[in-house]
């Protein structure tokens, strides 16, 4: 099994598609803070927009997917300024709410659902990640996306037989598929997806994945890794937050370890799980940037070469 569908069968995301949207004229809809654990999504099949989020702007255009992967609050809007913000229609169809406003010629059309990764979604996606942004009408490498999302639209909202089922059968489709996505990106977005770009690190990865509850540190994940690391371990490259660093460090020395944290005999299965696979993703990040940081000691003849055994 290769190791995407290794983690999307342990973690066992869904993915629920809800709204299909065809705004026109000016136009805005605002989407509320999410629960940790739920990443919206948005797909803009045709038409422009913008999105506000975290006090940026962005322009949206057809072809554009985005993700918020923790649930962060946003405004999408019209790229028209002037005139009445015009009233959005709903009717839920038996399988999306459509949500209409304005005029059909010109109007932005938009695909939105939501991902649920539950208590997983702190380890796969940083705190840094707030937003992710794909331009998929610049790519080649995932001609499958389009024949999907026009299958998406129209089961979503022909109200045929089966519909629904489809539907929620091609959104897991959807998930995968932007997930292989970002996982081609030249930086995936920080968290498990970038650890997972790096194939250094996949043995290590997948056996965290398979038993997070191991009292994991540098040396276990690096001999899983097959490097060896007395140099690296003592220090953590910059890129680590200082809370993170400090986490790291602990369980390294053997003074923080998941199974020792206060209160977590006490603590349901699934948040203990949680808790190991949280402080074994810091780990894993202290152990790919501290081989980061000797790759470019050894570039510049600082320090010796990794060896593998």
């Amino acid at each position: 099994m290769d190791s995407l569908s290794h983690l999307l069968a342990l973690l066992a995301p869904r993915c629920e598609v809800n709204l299909h949207c065809r705004f026109g004229g000016r136009w805005q809809a605002g989407h509320q803070q999410m629960r940790s654990g739920v990443v919206p999504w948005h797909v803009v099949l045709r038409g422009e927009g913008r999105l506000n989020v975290g006090g940026q702007t962005h322009h949206l255009r057809a072809g554009d997917v985005v993700l918020l992967p923790h649930g962060s609050p946003h405004l999408m809007e019209s790229l028209v300024e002037w005139g009445q913000v015009l009233p959005v229609a709903h009717r839920f169809n038996g399988t999306v709410t459509e949500m209409r406003a304005g005029p059909a010629e010109g109007a932005l059309e938009m695909l939105c659902g939501e991902f649920y990764f539950g208590p997983h979604v702190s380890w796969l996606f940083s705190e840094a990640s707030t937003l992710i942004h794909l331009h998929t009408d610049a790519r080649e490498d995932c001609p499958e996306l389009d024949a999907l999302l026009n299958i998406l639209v129209r089961e979503s909202l022909a109200q045929r037989p089966g519909g629904s089922a489809i539907v929620r059968s091609l959104g897991d489709t959807l998930l995968v598929l932007l997930l292989r996505m970002l996982l081609g990106e030249q930086q995936p977005p920080g968290g498990l997806l970038r650890l997972m770009s790096d194939e250094r690190l996949m043995p290590a990865v997948l056996a965290v994945m398979a038993t997070p509850e191991q009292p994991w540190t540098l040396e276990s994940m690096a001999a899983r890794a097959f490097f060896i690391t007395g140099h690296l371990c003592p220090s953590f490259c910059p890129r680590l937050s200082p809370d993170a660093a400090g986490v790291a460090v602990a369980v390294a020395n053997g003074a923080g370890r998941p199974a020792a944290a206060p209160g977590a005999s006490d603590q349901p299965r699934g948040h203990c799980r949680t808790l190991w696979l949280s402080v074994a993703g810091v780990l894993l990040e202290a152990l790919q940037n501290a081989l980061w940081r000797d790759a470019g000691r050894v570039a510049t003849g600082l320090a010796p070469r990794v060896s593998r055994r």
